[in-house]
């Protein structure tokens, strides 16, 4: 398999990703990978390579990774990535994919098999499901947070770190842990060199208050779109157990395959999980190759 930087000119700004390509055979599975939260592309070092026979875009979308920030008056939401990702697949002849995408890209995949079913061939999500939801009694209060931290938001530059070692090592020490190959990993497709040392490229207002979050509706009609199969591999120590609500919402349909195996939130990233993710990503894919012929 060769490992391909890559870029996509888009109306107003340019992505940049890998492509991990199988090969020859145009025949391959097309898969898309989509990175979650303040992740990139590196997300996938693990995992692309052991899909084997596909060939594999993995992402950086907007304002994350080595992609350009979006516009001073635009908003990063899940449904402009929906259009980047699409836009991105019609820049490579790609008519028909399959997604795999990991938490916040778990969120974009949904909404994105959702709005164009008949392009996606398998959506297959890892500790991550659905965009977060509100009432819709509560679009108000979302605006005014979205609008207040906004305007008190001050564009001052990231943290300079002295190495790249010691950014990893305070990556990996976050909300959700990482080793240290998996931390370096990001480190490698998400900082660049300044004066002094390291810093982190992407966009501080990804960590801003979105403007409306959907409502449980709105978000069952994106899933109620989707006619192929949906596989979620979870984390014993991921998503589940900080937000056990998750769950039920997603097992209130029966759209979900829901497998769990021992691991944390990255656990597409890590030596001791990354095989069993890749065998379900697989088995998903192949599923849905049968059914489609």
């Amino acid at each position: 398999m060769r490992v391909v930087d890559v870029s996509f000119e888009l109306p107003n700004y340019r992505l940049s990703g890998k492509h991990y390509i199988a090969g020859n055979d145009d025949r391959a599975p097309r898969v898309i990978a989509i990175h979650g939260w303040l992740d990139n592309c590196g997300s996938f070092f693990r995992l692309a390579p052991l899909l084997k026979g596909c060939d594999v875009l993995a992402l950086d979308l907007a304002g994350n990774g080595f992609s350009d920030h979006r516009g001073v008056d635009a908003e990063y939401t899940f449904w402009a990535d929906v259009a980047d990702v699409i836009m991105v697949a019609d820049q490579l002849g790609w008519q028909e994919f399959h997604l795999v995408g990991h938490s916040r890209g778990a969120g974009v995949s949904t909404m994105l098999a959702g709005t164009f079913a008949e392009r996606v061939q398998s959506v297959n999500l890892i500790d991550g499901g659905i965009p977060m939801i509100a009432p819709s009694t509560e679009a108000p209060q979302q605006l005014r947070k979205s609008i207040e931290q906004r305007l008190a938001f001050n564009n001052r530059p990231s943290r300079i770190y002295p190495s790249k070692q010691l950014a990893a090592e305070v990556r990996g020490g976050q909300m959700w842990p990482l080793s240290e190959a998996a931390s370096m990993a990001l480190v490698e497709q998400g900082m660049q060199s300044v004066e002094g040392g390291w810093q982190w490229q992407s966009d501080r207002r990804l960590n801003l208050a979105s403007q409306a979050r959907l409502s449980f509706n709105q978000v069952k009609a994106y899933v109620d779109a989707i006619d192929v199969p949906i596989k979620m591999i979870a984390a014993s120590d991921g998503i589940f157990s900080r937000f056990p609500e998750l769950r039920q919402t997603l097992e209130t349909g029966s759209a979900f395959d829901i497998v769990e195996f021992a691991g944390t939130h990255h656990l597409h990233m890590e030596a001791e999980s990354v095989d069993k993710v890749a065998a379900e990503i697989m088995q998903n894919i192949a599923k849905s190759v049968c059914v489609s012929h």
